[in-house]
């Protein structure tokens, strides 16, 4: 699949749908701060494939700066094939949206809910980025690891799960 070439987390869908599992991403994907929006993209495309079931297969790499914060996703494979770090069988943090509120759940054991200007900030973030956020919006959330920055581009990191029928 060419991360370019998706339409979103419908074609995912359309994806499981036929039967399949797992998707392998073309080339390599190097992030860097060349191209942080297709940065951005690849790893939205890798957070929402996981929320509809499909594991990720692809080669490349990401900052060390950014791998706390992602570490519950698919990794990168490196040109020798070895995974950038282990792959969560599981993966947290796990966020679900409702009529004015989200649970957060960072692990089986503790979620928590989110309502006010904390959900409203999840709530513009997603899907897409958003580049009028005030500094004390982002660090709130950066703070509390519900959010990385991908270059100057906020990347909500929670998986979303929904029920695919």
């Amino acid at each position: 699949m060419d991360p370019a070439a998706w339409s979103g987390r419908q074609s995912l869908v359309e994806v499981v749908r036929l039967g399949f599992r797992q998707i392998v991403l073309s080339g390599r994907h190097d992030l860097s701060e060349a191209d942080w929006r297709g940065a951005w993209r690849l790893l939205q495309l890798v957070r929402e494939a996981m929320g509809v079931g499909l594991r990720v297969n692809w080669y490349g790499s990401v900052p060390e700066p950014l791998r706390p914060a992602l570490g519950h996703l698919d990794p990168p494979l490196g040109a020798d094939g070895v995974p950038a770090w282990r792959a969560a069988s599981d993966p947290y943090p796990r966020i679900r949206f409702g009529a004015g509120f989200a649970v957060v759940s960072r692990s089986p054991e503790d979620a928590s809910v989110l309502s006010g200007p904390a959900f409203e900030l999840l709530w513009r973030a997603w899907p897409a980025p958003t580049e009028d956020w005030s500094p004390e919006d982002i660090e709130q959330l950066n703070s509390t690891g519900l959010i990385c920055l991908v270059g100057p581009y906020p990347f909500v990191t929670p998986v979303r799960y929904r029920v695919m029928r």
